[in-house]
């Protein structure tokens, strides 16, 4: 039996909507619109086609920068160990509530969140981040 021919991810593949993400060294197609990750043997035109026409019939017909817009928003996007993005928001969520019980139980006027709590906590996340990289 012959080998499988192993498919690569071509630029054009944008122009349907896809991206490349490598998943322990396997090159998978994923879509800008919907962030959903093909198998690695979708990475074929008709395929993403498809998929495009049947999922995302809205964008089927859009700009080469809109995909390109959509991809590098696709990018900036953090990602947890399992692919997925969003989980994180409800810790967020949560701490935002602390903060603003301890500025009612205080007696502060609410605006002191903005004026001095957000910009503390933009510095620290910022300063966080840093330090992560």
């Amino acid at each position: 039996m012959p080998p499988k021919k192993i498919m690569k991810y071509d630029e054009s593949y944008l122009k349907l909507g896809f991206t490349v993400i490598t998943d322990k060294g396997v090159a998978k197609p994923q879509c800008v619109f919907c962030n959903e990750t093909l198998s690695a043997t979708s990475l074929k035109p008709s395929k993403l086609s498809r998929h495009l026409q049947s999922k995302n019939a809205a964008f089927e017909h859009n700009d080469l920068k809109i995909f390109k817009r959509k991809e590098a928003q696709l990018f900036s996007i953090e990602l947890d160990s399992s692919g997925d993005f969003g989980k994180n928001v409800s810790a967020g969520l949560e701490v935002s509530y602390e903060i603003a019980r301890k500025i009612a139980q205080s007696k502060k006027p609410h605006n002191i969140g903005e004026q001095l709590i957000l910009p503390c906590c933009k510095e620290l996340v910022k300063n966080c981040l840093v330090m992560m990289k």
